[in-house]
């Protein structure tokens, strides 16, 4: 029996969990949300694609949390707190099958990192998730962005880079994370489930000058940066946080995918050197691994890529295009 929109609300997200600032959630036309006094808004938005953005008959369990933590990062980056989503999802048929154990793991993974379901849409086509995210920030705390570097800050990141870049090469040549050994399966986890910063962000939001997610490669991502703060960065390639699963699995490769790869968004952020020891302490509390990776500078705009040497590095892409 095929499910009709409304009766795909009802059975598989109108469970959702609501709060106290949820005014009317899911079922009206729209949702009424109370942000709390003194604080102010921050949206974001990501789509994925099947067969773009996650592979072709990937579990829906996965594709569903995977979905929602990519727009946490977005929150970590900015340093906010996530309280609010909704969800506009095209799908090719109604599998009741699929249905179920997609909205198990999204909400889930909703009541884990405490946001909540409020709306969205369900429609007919190519299978796509389309999330929008919701937080607040307090008035009196600042919220990360991408303009903030300065001249003489160092290039911090959080956690291993490349892992789920070179999860997608593994499955790209296995094509399967079935029956993997313990580096693949390492690799499939962190592609599947990536770490959300936020609480780490939160906390050290008044040490850091700029932040940004690494969602399509860290060189890419730390031009964004560098664009919008008038600046340059070195980035050094030996000193990359490199997981052990990824060197045995990649090779030779893993330094590439670490630095182009993308997809493990972890954060990248520019800090002041006096303010290295207090970001290094909060990471050892929370346990959220920081490496120092680079320098920006003001001698021009971009990114230069240097080995252990101090010779340029040069890729054939700084990292993923959507276009």
């Amino acid at each position: 029996m095929s499910l009709n929109e409304f009766q795909i609300i009802r059975q598989y997200f109108q469970s959702a969990s609501t709060t106290d600032d949820v005014l009317l959630g899911i079922g009206d036309d729209a949702a009424i949300i109370q942000p709390p006094p003194g604080h102010r808004m921050v949206v974001s938005a990501d789509t994925l694609v099947e067969s773009v953005h996650f592979p072709k008959d990937a579990p829906p369990d996965l594709v569903a949390r995977r979905a929602l933590r990519v727009n946490l990062s977005d929150m970590a980056a900015m340093a906010a707190q996530p309280r609010w989503f909704t969800l506009a999802l095209t799908l090719p048929e109604t599998n009741s099958g699929w249905l179920e154990a997609f909205s198990k793991g999204l909400l889930e993974d909703a009541e884990a990192f405490g946001c909540c379901l409020v709306g969205g849409d369900t429609t007919k086509g190519p299978l796509n998730i389309g999330i929008q995210i919701m937080g607040t920030v307090a008035d009196e705390d600042q919220a990360l962005t991408r303009s903030g570097a300065q001249s003489g800050d160092l290039l911090l990141v959080s956690g291993n880079l490349g892992d789920a870049a070179g999860a997608l090469e593994y499955l790209d040549q296995s094509g399967t994370d079935q029956d993997v050994d313990q580096d693949a399966l390492h690799l499939c986890n962190r592609y599947w489930l990536p770490e959300s910063r936020i609480a780490f962000a939160q906390k050290a939001a008044h040490l850091i000058n700029a932040a940004c997610d690494i969602s399509d490669g860290l060189l890419a991502d730390v031009g964004h940066i560098c664009t919008a703060s008038g600046l340059s960065v070195q980035v050094r390639a030996d000193k990359l946080p490199l997981s052990i699963a990824l060197t045995n699995v990649c090779g030779s490769d893993a330094s590439r995918l670490a630095m182009t790869g993308g997809d493990d968004y972890e954060l990248c952020m520019a800090v002041p050197p006096e303010n290295l020891a207090a970001i290094e302490q909060i990471a050892a509390e929370l346990e959220v691994p920081v490496t120092e990776v680079g320098v920006f500078k003001k001698d021009e705009t971009g990114v230069r890529c240097l080995d252990k040497n101090g010779e340029t590095i040069e890729f054939e892409s700084a990292g993923y295009t959507h276009f």
